[in-house]
């Protein structure tokens, strides 16, 4: 269920754009700076991150009035091992098919 979510999370142009944002800047960014650096509004952005946040592939960190956003790398890290062992376990099925 945890990769269904996560997968689900991915399935949107823009959560992936996001996720390449935030992947090239390992220090996090801003909402606003995310905003920009995709070329959505702010407001759409927000609902995004609340996204990936949700599936655990975003974290947030308040200090002041700014929160920064970070790539939760371990967790896209996880995504990926399990496509493979997906992709692999189809592979072997095919061949002795």
């Amino acid at each position: 269920m945890e990769l269904s979510n996560r997968l689900s999370a991915l399935g949107h142009e823009t959560r992936l754009k996001i996720v390449q944002a935030l992947a090239e800047r390992p220090e996090g960014m801003s909402s606003t700076d995310i905003a920009e650096h995709v070329g959505v509004m702010p407001t759409n952005t927000s609902s995004h991150l609340s996204v990936l946040r949700a599936a655990g592939l975003v974290s947030s960190e308040k200090k002041g009035r700014v929160v920064t956003y970070r790539l939760e790398t371990e967790i896209l890290k996880s995504v990926q091992a399990n496509i493979g062992t997906l992709t692999k376990n189809h592979s072997n099925v095919s061949k002795n098919a």
